[in-house]
């Protein structure tokens, strides 16, 4: 599944920045260098930039796969209001739950959702995150593909 890939890779990023990680040793070292001499100034720059690139693929890997569950989940709630006996193949085993309530928990979950990859293009976008987009990197997050209510 593509979430838990995604999972163990952050796992492994945060493991990497952490004090005994790979990334963490070389920020630290790089530090306390740059403390002393401004020579590995570039070195901790290319460091720096590297942790940078891999948290921007990172968000970017998480964001496209939120704009896909949350189109599904989309389409899900559309069938929902149109026939739910369609959209559901096991509803004979859920007819004791109240159809309108599951339609306004999943159109809650749509919105949050929504406002969610809002808030990530947001921020992935402002001045303040400027650090984690590449200027030559064309990987960019797409706008949701959906119609919110």
């Amino acid at each position: 599944m593509r979430f838990k890939g995604n999972l163990e890779r952050i796992e492994k990023f945060d493991a990497d920045l952490g004090p005994e990680g790979s990334m963490g040793k070389k920020i630290k070292l790089l530090v306390k260098q740059y403390l002393y001499q401004t020579s590995p100034v570039g070195a901790l720059e290319n460091t720096i930039q590297t942790v940078n690139d891999e948290a921007r693929h990172i968000i970017n890997n998480l964001l496209q796969g939120l704009e896909v569950l949350n189109e599904h989940i989309g389409k899900f709630r559309d069938e929902l209001d149109t026939d739910i006996t369609k959209a559901i193949k096991n509803w004979n085993e859920l007819k004791l739950h109240d159809p309108e309530s599951m339609s306004l928990t999943i159109n809650d979950i749509h919105l949050k959702i929504s406002a969610l990859i809002k808030l990530i293009n947001f921020c992935m976008k402002s001045k303040y995150s400027t650090m984690l987009r590449s200027s030559t990197d064309g990987d960019t997050a797409a706008e949701p593909a959906h119609n919110e209510q």
